[in-house]
């Protein structure tokens, strides 16, 4: 059994006061300070000796409740999000580092997960009927409603809140129960709130709705959610109510790093050469100059690949050299790889132009990181997703200003289930575009981030 003990009470005592100090104050922001006792149960068949406490962990937090933003403080982190620019900070208090994140990767990813727990239930109900997970379990554990299946029938959701006490039991245990003080919350900052517990805690909607119904600032909340063989029990008791000018930046002081995890060190470093893009020059033109002088010295495959790297790149349409020059360029085998790699359109027809890229020397070559992110696309089309990556990678590192690159690698976080990856990226795309043929692609992202905020308007703005 794991225990863990956060830093004492005081330092959100001094931080408090720091934020009340704050010279630049705009409005006021309802201040919580809670502490929050978590117990992680593994439930296990008897024949495995019955469920164990797995973990217990006690933490104070402080939550900053703004008109447009969400703060939720740690003792080793901050959670910041901005409701009014759609963006969501992590900063790392111990690491002077904080990341910028798109809010509509983190619900795209509950809808995702979600979608995919809900898959898996449906494929345990065919092999083993009455084992599946419940779906209000899971929209508890992702706070938000399914959208592609119904509770059971012998699932239920039972609401017996009295005017201050409110519970809710779902298929007949206790998911959420909340005793509220005499405290209303200032306007706007009740819906403040259940946005913390739609992106902090793992309340189903219909609890969060009527946790806060009566507009008062809760005393003691105490929910439940389940996670495959996982059972946590949460409880948070309110220790004070204080204001302060919303005029605090988390931010300040801080070095940005989108991407903390080693295991992406190198995204973290494109993503860094990607935001100057802008003054790097136009490459598209210099590509084609490139491709020139390259055919004019009979180096075609460079040439080929100074034409991939548009075609793919800068989405713009591919086109043949004169009659001449293919005649002579027909013959070389590492053309026909580039030209096989640009033409396939079926995870079959990927796997045989991977063949004949992989058999491409690279040395000597100046555009041999496109052969890489040939090879990557292929990759992708054939399911090796990590791998991919990396080499999509691998031809964002010659060429960081590759819109199309972006978006590509976009497309393999999301297949693989990491939308914040997947946003960055398309945010990445975004910047580098510079007029690029790839306005229909990025267009993309809007439609989906509209969808999202469609469907979910409560963790919204």
């Amino acid at each position: 059994m794991r225990t863990s003990h956060a830093a004492p009470l005081a330092w959100l005592l001094c931080l408090a006061a720091t934020l009340a100090a704050s010279p630049s104050a705009r409005a006021e922001e309802t201040i919580l300070f809670f502490q929050r006792f978590t117990q992680t149960t593994s439930l296990r068949p008897s024949a495995r000796g019955g469920n164990v406490v797995a973990d217990t962990s006690r933490a104070e937090i402080l939550v900053a409740l703004g008109d447009h933003r969400l703060a939720v403080y740690e003792p080793s982190e901050v959670w910041l999000y901005d409701f009014a620019g759609k963006r969501v900070h992590r900063v790392s208090t111990r690491g002077g580092t904080y990341s910028d994140w798109s809010l509509h990767s983190f619900v795209a990813f509950k809808e995702m997960e979600l979608e995919d727990r809900l898959a898996l239930r449906k494929r345990i109900r065919v092999a083993r009927p009455g084992t599946e997970p419940s779906v209000l379990e899971l929209e508890s554990l992702f706070s938000i409603p399914a959208r592609t299946a119904r509770p059971g029938r012998q699932e239920t959701l039972v609401d017996s809140s009295t005017a201050d006490h409110v519970r809710v039991w779902i298929n007949g245990r206790m998911a959420v129960e909340s005793i509220a003080t005499d405290s209303a919350f200032a306007p706007g900052r009740a819906a403040m709130f259940d946005r913390f517990l739609a992106y902090q805690a793992h309340l189903h909607p219909t609890a969060r709705r009527d946790l806060l119904r009566a507009g008062k600032v809760p005393r003691q909340i105490v929910y439940r959610s389940r996670d495959y063989n996982e059972e946590s029990v949460v409880m948070m008791r309110l220790v004070r109510i204080s204001s302060a000018p919303e005029g605090n930046d988390p931010l300040s002081g801080a070095t940005r790093v989108d991407v903390d995890d080693p295991e992406f060190v190198e995204l973290d470093r494109r993503l860094m050469v990607c935001r100057h893009c802008a003054e790097r020059g136009d490459w598209v033109a210099e590509s084609r100059r490139f491709e020139a002088a390259a055919l004019d010295s009979g180096r075609f495959v460079d040439a080929a690949l100074a034409r991939a790297e548009r075609v793919l790149g800068a989405c713009q349409r591919d086109s043949g050299w004169s009659a001449a020059i293919e005649r002579r360029a027909r013959a070389d085998t590492a053309v026909a790889a580039c030209r096989a790699g640009l033409a396939w359109r079926d995870s079959a027809g990927a796997a045989a132009a991977l063949a004949r890229l992989d058999r491409v020397n690279g040395a000597g070559l100046r555009k041999a990181y496109v052969l890489d992110y040939l090879r990557g696309r292929a990759r992708i089309a054939t399911g090796d997703l990590k791998l991919g990556a990396y080499l999509i990678m691998g031809g964002l590192g010659g060429n960081p200003c590759m819109p199309g690159g972006w978006l590509d690698l976009a497309h393999d976080y999301m297949r693989a289930f990491q939308p914040v990856l997947a946003w960055i990226c398309l945010e990445a795309a975004e910047q580098a575009q510079n007029g690029s043929a790839c306005a229909p692609r990025l267009a993309e992202r809007t439609a989906r981030e509209r969808e999202l905020e469609r469907r979910y308007p409560d963790l919204f703005e």
